[in-house]
């Protein structure tokens, strides 16, 4: 049985990841500036990442009613839970206690390959 592969548009974790090491959440200047600096030690109390489902990586479009969770590295316990709407929207409040979050997203449809992005 043939099942197709499932595209996560999880910009949005990409994007928090490469602000922590800027100066604002435009995302990292031109130069990488975190490069080779230490890694973060304190995060917002609540980490929002939001995106988009969608399907089809050679014609991409919306993907409703995909399931999407956020778990911590290592870690089965669920810190966030989602549904995609119709335009394939998601959107996960993750709470990190005030450090940063090792994490990834997990994103699963009936007719999906199951599909994982890092936090």
């Amino acid at each position: 049985m043939h099942r197709r592969v499932l595209i996560a548009a999880a910009t949005a974790a990409a994007t928090a990841a490469a602000a922590a090491c800027s100066k604002d959440s435009s995302g990292p200047g031109a130069g990488f500036e975190c490069l080779g600096q230490p890694l973060p030690t304190t995060a917002p109390v609540l980490v929002n990442v939001t995106g988009q489902i969608k399907q089809n990586a050679f014609s991409p479009n919306a993907l409703a009613g995909a399931e999407v969770f956020a778990f911590r590295t290592g870690d089965t316990t669920t810190l966030a839970a989602d549904t995609s709407n119709t335009p394939g929207a998601y959107s996960l409040a993750i709470t990190s206690g005030g450090t940063p979050v090792n994490g990834y997203i997990r994103v699963t449809e009936g007719s999906h390959i199951p599909t994982y992005a890092r936090l």
